[in-house]
């Protein structure tokens, strides 16, 4: 039967599960390495997440800089105003920089299409988008809320999610054999 988990089930989650021959999988989150080469200039990331239903969504112009840090700031700075503050991590100190989705956010635990740019604006410059880690939604990802338990009645196992709903992580409880 359909279920809305938000109102039906309103203080916790439990699922079922039999017919398995293996643990839960859990989330991954999305990874991916920008690589810039520029001397100045602007360009725009896009992401065309329509496939998965998340839409498609541009940043505002991106200042590229020679030193590092602000343009690790600058490309975090224009991420968050188009997907939502922290919906996207930057790390890195150099080119490539890592792209990681948070696993708080509907990016999480999900395969994205690589972000694309635009570089009309770029002097001098070549960008190369390319994915360092797949995202991949796990067993239950994006239903299961975190401390929902998970019942392996094949195996006599209990899960609980230590994740988020959107990436599930699932722990054994206790000391199962």
């Amino acid at each position: 039967p359909s279920q809305d988990f938000n109102n039906d089930w309103p203080n916790g989650y439990v699922f079922a599960q039999t017919g398995i021959s293996s643990a839960p999988t859990n989330s991954t989150n999305e990874i991916q390495n920008l690589t810039v080469a520029a001397t100045s200039g602007t360009f725009i990331l896009t992401l065309d997440a329509s496939s998965v239903g998340l839409g498609n969504i541009s940043t505002g112009a991106i200042t590229y800089n020679a030193n590092t840090t602000t343009f690790a700031s600058n490309i975090q700075t224009a991420l968050n105003s188009a997907f939502g503050t922290n919906a996207f991590a930057v790390t890195g100190n150099n080119s490539p920089y890592s792209i990681t989705a948070a696993s708080t956010f509907q990016w999480g635990g999900i395969n994205l299409p690589n972000f694309s740019s635009a570089t009309t604006n770029l002097v001098s410059g070549t960008i190369t988008i390319a994915s360092a880690t797949a995202g991949a939604v796990g067993t239950l990802g994006r239903i299961a809320p975190k401390g929902a338990i998970l019942i392996d009645a094949d195996n006599a196992k209990l899960y609980i999610n230590t994740g988020t709903k959107f990436t599930a992580t699932w722990t054994v409880v206790g000391s199962q054999s």
